[in-house]
């Protein structure tokens, strides 16, 4: 027997923005209001809620509030611990969670044109298909240049303490955001805006990032609001920064006088597009190549320093990850699941998806009737596109 949306939990991170701002008939319950100190820059709420983004923003103007704080404590029948939300600019937020989950829950990340840079210090985050995605003390960065998200569970019985900066690709192209030597480097970073796909990489955080996540984390409390509230806008920025410089470090070591140029990179984000696109008839390099106007020999190299595969795997784990889609999410039969990713003998896929996922299609179906995964959930539930985290399906949505 499949379960059902409603048996499941999913969790939703913070967009930059939205487009309506309806209360959905949901009410925010507070156990503080606002801050005298505070009243006229700071909206600081605190409390379990079934509120969302959408309610704060309209409160905030309420009190004209430009920017909030809210912590939001999970229920118990979800778990314990809380999230942490500080709206520090019209384009920068952080998110920090220090709770644990009673079972394995996802997080959708909707695509709102932005950059999102994660630090796990406990727990572990997974892939949709259950493979390991991050673990303790493993950074990231993800890149929404479109409409298009993403998303990850976070294990379940095991303390979580993630933070996420979040940026948007608006700040980062104006120069007035950042120092103007560094919107280079970001752009490059982010890749083409007019991009539909997003695409995320782990990184080896340097002891600076990973002293201002744990700062971000650990000290934060310690300091009185209004100073937190700098505090975490100040460290926030540093990380962003940092990650620039870290990335192209490793870029110019790996790369050296060979560095990917602006151009090669666009052609080889497209060529990415194109085997997204064409998952069934996967074109071949050499058609590749063609296709995005770069030499085979350089969109290999550059594909990879890119996005961290060979093009072979990339293409392999797109058809492998789709057929898991389906054998969850649909009642299409093992060749027809084949066929549709471009297997036309449903014994090779079989083969190939065992090879992937180290069971064959027939048992992984079986084993996700038990095990939690997202079933037709959407990356934007309707009038709740700003969701951070939402309740078990048919429940109101509580945002984190």
């Amino acid at each position: 027997m499949k379960r059902t949306r409603k048996e499941m939990h999913t969790v939703q991170e913070l967009p930059v923005s939205t487009s309506s701002l309806d209360f959905g008939g949901t009410s925010l319950q507070v156990d503080e209001t606002v801050r005298d100190e505070l009243t006229r820059r700071w909206l600081v709420l605190e409390g379990a809620s079934t509120a969302g983004n959408d309610e704060l923003r309209t409160l905030a103007r309420t009190f004209d509030a430009h920017h909030y704080i809210v912590r939001y404590y999970l229920p118990k029948n979800e778990g314990a611990g809380y999230w942490d939300i500080y709206r520090v600019s019209r384009d920068l937020f952080v998110m920090i969670a220090d709770c644990e989950y009673l079972k394995p829950t996802w997080l959708g990340s909707p695509g709102e044109q932005c950059l999102k840079i994660r630090y796990l210090q406990t727990g572990q985050l997974l892939r949709e298909d259950q493979s390991p995605l991050l673990s303790a003390h493993e950074a990231m960065y993800a890149a929404y240049p479109g409409e298009e998200g993403d998303g990850y569970f976070v294990a379940a019985n095991t303390r979580c303490r993630l933070a996420v900066v979040q940026c948007s690709i608006a700040a980062i192209t104006d120069e007035r955001a950042f120092n103007k030597d560094e919107n280079p480097k970001l752009i490059e970073l982010l890749g083409d805006a007019k991009s539909r796909l997003p695409f995320s990489r782990k990184f080896e955080p340097s002891a600076g990032i990973v002293s201002a996540f744990s700062e971000l984390m650990d000290k934060r409390d310690e300091l009185d609001l209004k100073l937190r509230c700098w505090f975490v806008e100040a460290k926030s920025k540093d990380i962003i920064t940092s990650l620039v410089h870290r990335v192209f470090q490793e870029r110019d070591r790996k790369v050296g006088p060979n560095r990917i140029s602006p151009r090669d990179h666009q052609r080889v984000l497209e060529a990415r597009e194109l085997l997204v696109a064409h998952i069934k008839d996967v074109p071949t390099i050499a058609e590749l190549s063609r296709m995005v106007g770069i030499s085979q020999t350089r969109l290999k190299l550059a594909f990879k320093e890119i996005f961290g595969v060979t093009i072979r795997t990339f293409t392999t784990e797109q058809r492998m990850r789709e057929a898991a889609r389906m054998l969850i999410q649909t009642n299409l039969n093992i060749a027809q699941i084949g066929r549709s990713i471009g297997y036309s003998h449903s014994g090779n896929f079989s083969q190939a998806f065992k090879r992937y996922y180290g069971r064959v299609p027939r048992e992984y179906r079986r084993s996700a009737t038990i095990a939690p995964r997202r079933d037709s959930f959407s990356n934007n539930p309707p009038n709740r596109a700003a969701a951070i985290m939402e309740r078990p399906e048919g429940r109101q949505q509580q945002r984190l």
